[in-house]
């Protein structure tokens, strides 16, 4: 293109949420930087993907899954008789839409992959190129359309889209393959939950858990609390906010946290795989039996049922000395 200074937006996006990755945007950002000086296109905005959530913490890639695609009004939209599903990344229809709109002429990325992996992504791009007669990068050199693109340089980037659907594809049934064979075996990895921590000893193939034991003892407080002295989730919750202890991700404790938190399969030394219950190679903190009391109250909680009593009168009998009601823990043990 001729005439005035190209505007170029810069697009992040973590393909993966690895330690290392938690603060690598700056330098990433950065060489994006370099390289679109080096073209001598002014930076219209950096648009990141996958960086923070609106609470603050941290949100990895896969929070961005294929969804059901609605319409103008409201309704899903349908093709062939069969609902549309595309993976939405709020980051990248803006991307999409300052090159439709000619807001800006040029997007830079680190890699093909980065932008599109599906075959519907990459004529979006190629679309909205066209339409401003821009151009589209990437730091490896797998992706180059320019003014517009032309025919080799279309032709080259479904070609390479389509490699990286592939690749995709490959990798994600070889980790289905990998966590179905380890199930119950070895921690699947992700986010750590409440009342453990990784083991930093443990081999590939073998990962556990470890008990914090100070964490642990507000889960087991917080069972306690809810199955036998019959306090609200969101009381305990506000006692945890007033005592300020601190959540895996550093947000407040609501009720629904801490329904998360106890009712993980994780807690009664389980580990559970496509709904299956196996014995996990951690300890645990809560007997099974007071995590089936726990999670089978919750869920009478959401269906608005009540669950069927284990002790006969339960609810009804006090005990006559300390005044329990069964299944309250009394003073006749």
């Amino acid at each position: 293109m001729t005439g005035s200074q190209t505007l170029a937006d810069l697009y992040l996006r973590l393909s993966d949420f690895r330690a290392d990755d938690a603060d690598s945007f700056p330098a990433r950002e950065a060489g994006l930087r370099a390289r679109a000086a080096d073209y001598g296109w002014a930076v219209h905005r950096v648009i990141t993907e996958n960086d923070v959530a609106e609470d603050g913490s941290r949100k990895p890639a896969s929070a961005y899954k294929r969804q059901r695609v609605t319409g103008p009004d409201g309704r899903p939209l349908m093709r062939y008789g069969r609902p549309v599903y595309r993976v939405l990344r709020p980051g990248w229809q803006q991307v999409l839409t300052d090159l439709g709109t000619g807001a800006a002429t040029a997007v830079l990325a680190e890699d093909l992959d980065r932008v599109a992996r599906d075959p519907r992504d990459i004529e979006d791009l190629i679309d909205a190129v066209a339409a401003c007669g821009g151009h589209a990068r990437s730091l490896s050199g797998s992706l180059m359309l320019t003014d517009g693109g032309g025919s080799d340089q279309l032709a080259m980037a479904r070609v390479m889209c389509t490699m990286a659907a592939k690749a995709s594809a490959d990798t994600s049934r070889r980790v289905a393959s990998s966590r179905e064979r380890l199930a119950g075996q070895s921690y699947q990895g992700g986010r750590r939950p409440f009342g453990y921590q990784h083991d930093p000893d443990a081999p590939d193939g073998a990962k556990t858990l470890v008990v914090v034991e100070a964490e642990a003892g507000v889960i087991r407080e917080a069972a306690a609390d809810i199955l036998d002295r019959g306090i609200s989730l969101k009381a305990v919750a506000r006692g945890l906010r007033d005592r300020r202890v601190p959540t895996v991700t550093g947000t407040a404790w609501t009720a629904s946290t801490l329904r998360d938190v106890l009712s993980k399969a994780a807690v009664a030394g389980l580990a559970s795989y496509k709904g299956e219950l196996r014995p996990a190679p951690w300890p645990a903190i809560l007997d099974r039996d007071v995590w089936e009391r726990l999670t089978g109250l919750f869920d009478s909680r959401k269906t608005g049922t009540s669950p069927e009593p284990r002790w006969l009168l339960s609810g009804y009998a006090t005990c006559g000395p300390c005044g329990a009601r069964p299944p309250e823990r009394c003073c006749c043990g």
